[in-house]
Order: C-alpha cells, then sequence, then structure tokens
C-alpha cells in the first residue's frame, strides 16, 4: 500500500464486514462509498489541506470490492492496521470512526441485520480495536 493509501487503509475492516456473508449487497457498497467521503474529509481536515479526494477513495474502495482478502492476508491486514493507528495522532478517532462505520456496513447488509459472520468479524474488531471504545451493537 502506498503511503496516501495507508491512511484510507482504514476503510478494510468495513470492506471486509461487507464481504462477511459471502457477497457485497448494495446497501454495503452505499454505506462504503459514504464512508469514502467521511474518511476523506476528516483525513483533509487533519491535514489541514486537500490532500485525499473521495474519487481516490471510491478507487480504492473497487479495488478492495473486487474480491475477498484470504483469512491470513486478513489477520496480516489487522495487525498493519493496528500498529497504523498506534503510529497516528488520530488513532483513537480513527478507531471510533472504523468501527462506527463497520456497524453501519452491518446494518446496511439487510435481513437479518446482523449475519453470523458479521457479528464474528465485529468481535475480534472490538476485541483489537475497541479498547478504551464504547462499542455496542
Amino acid at each position: 500500500m502506498s503511503a496516501p493509501d495507508a491512511l484510507l487503509g482504514e476503510l478494510l475492516p468495513a470492506v471486509e464486514m461487507a464481504w462477511a456473508d459471502g457477497t457485497i449487497q448494495d446497501g454495503e457498497r452505499a454505506a462504503l462509498e459514504a464512508y469514502c467521503f467521511e474518511l476523506t474529509s476528516a483525513l483533509n481536515a487533519q491535514l489541514g489541506a486537500t490532500v485525499y479526494t473521495g474519487a481516490e477513495a471510491l478507487k480504492l474502495l473497487d479495488v478492495l470490492l473486487r474480491a475477498r482478502s484470504p483469512v491470513l492476508g486478513r489477520a496480516q491486514t489487522l495487525e498493519w492496521l493496528a500498529a497504523e493507528l498506534e503510529r497516528r495522532p488520530d488513532g483513537q478517532r480513527a478507531r471510533e470512526r472504523m468501527l462506527r462505520w463497520c456497524k453501519v456496513v452491518a446494518e446496511a447488509g439487510g435481513e437479518p441485520a446482523w449475519h453470523e459472520a458479521e457479528e464474528q468479524w465485529m468481535q475480534q474488531l472490538v476485541a483489537r480495536f475497541g479498547a478504551g471504545l464504547e462499542v455496542g451493537r
């Protein structure tokens, strides 16, 4: 991942949430697209300049939605992301935003609102990123 993409790497857990039940549904994609715009806006505000665009984030999202990451890749991604968020001055806010959008994506998937695989993924995310955060389903 390039340096600019690394900050957008916060999208990865939400993309995996969309993949959790095996397919990307229209509502999940729409939620992920909205997340792209909120994320780029937040990153630009933090940097005090327009560095990221929604269009760039959507391009990255399209790449991430082409195929689901293998299980080993997901575990490595979580470790990389955890280290990345530890280094970032906005790490706490980024974790909160990421977990909130993971919930939005899970709830956008249809009926039942939470698939069993989505619940399991959320539990992993909360265990890894939720320390000190108010996280509930």
